[in-house]
């Protein structure tokens, strides 16, 4: 009843979600719009950070990292993306260090551990006893089997239901011609009744409306701003927040539309330029 009444007289009309809808059994937790892509993705972001932050300064951030953890549990599982993030950028940053295993010190190592400790306490709150109070059965439902259907993909299968099935085996179009490859049909195919086609994969909604070569651009685009934000940054951690963000970005528009107008995609760039126009006053 709570997130009935932040959802239907607190939001603002665009931020509200129609609890005729068949996702609002499941999701739509929060006081923010976007519940269910931009906003769990900007946690995400939040996620990656937080967990640099603690690994380098100060250990409390892992409690930043666990709340923007629920957030993304409860409203788009793609958000968990974030920590695909933070594994491949500290794997990029660290890999001497991880070939070198006893070159981490006792204070790296122990923070490690709660990391552990804190997804461990994460899968705690996924059964019954933990969150079963706080949110109806059918959401923990279709958060376990979001981490499923992970292990799925993972062991080199195919989903046949589920959100990642049904993206693998419906949502992956190309254009019918080469002039439609290459310059698109400036279409606008999710959702969009009026197309041959429908899909949420961001790759094939941007390449039906502009084409291969439009896409190689706006990719480029933001792939060269995430570039010299990290080469514009001295300082590891930042590096592996900016690393973190560009994985994420490009690995969730599998799922979705990231590059656009959205949350996510506005708190990267917003970071990006901070980096650039700060780099030559302060070392972070």
């Amino acid at each position: 009843q709570f997130r009935n009444y932040i959802n239907l007289n607190l939001l603002t009309l665009d931020a509200k979600l129609s609890p005729s809808r068949s996702l609002y059994g499941t999701r739509g937790y929060g006081f923010a719009s976007g519940q269910l892509f931009s906003y769990p993705l900007f946690n995400g972001l939040v996620l990656c950070a937080a967990l640099w932050f603690a690994l380098k300064k100060r250990v409390y951030f892992f409690g930043v990292a666990l709340a923007s953890l629920l957030p993304i549990i409860l409203n788009a599982r793609v958000g968990l993306m974030g920590i695909t993030g933070f594994c491949l950028s500290f794997v990029a940053l660290e890999r001497r260090r991880i070939l070198n295993v006893w070159r981490f010190n006792s204070k790296t190592t122990a923070k490690i551990l709660i990391l552990l400790l804190l997804g461990s306490f994460g899968f705690f709150l996924l059964e019954p006893s933990g969150l079963g109070n706080l949110v109806p059965e059918s959401s923990l439902v279709w958060i376990l089997d979001g981490f499923t259907q992970i292990g799925t993909v993972l062991s080199g299968n195919t989903p046949e239901e589920g959100s990642v099935g049904v993206l693998l085996n419906h949502h992956i179009h190309y254009p019918d011609n080469l002039e439609s490859f290459l310059f698109g049909q400036a279409e606008y195919i999710f959702g969009n009744r009026l197309t041959s086609v429908s899909s949420d994969i961001g790759y094939t909604r941007i390449l039906f409306y502009g084409g291969l070569i439009y896409s190689l651009i706006l990719y480029f685009t933001f792939g060269l701003l995430f570039w010299k934000a990290f080469s514009k940054s001295r300082s590891k951690l930042v590096r592996g927040v900016v690393i973190g963000g560009s994985f994420l970005c490009f690995i969730a528009n599998v799922k979705g539309l990231v590059f656009s107008s959205n949350h996510f995609i506005k708190g990267m760039v917003l970071l990006c330029f901070f980096i650039l126009f700060d780099s030559s006053k302060q070392k972070y």
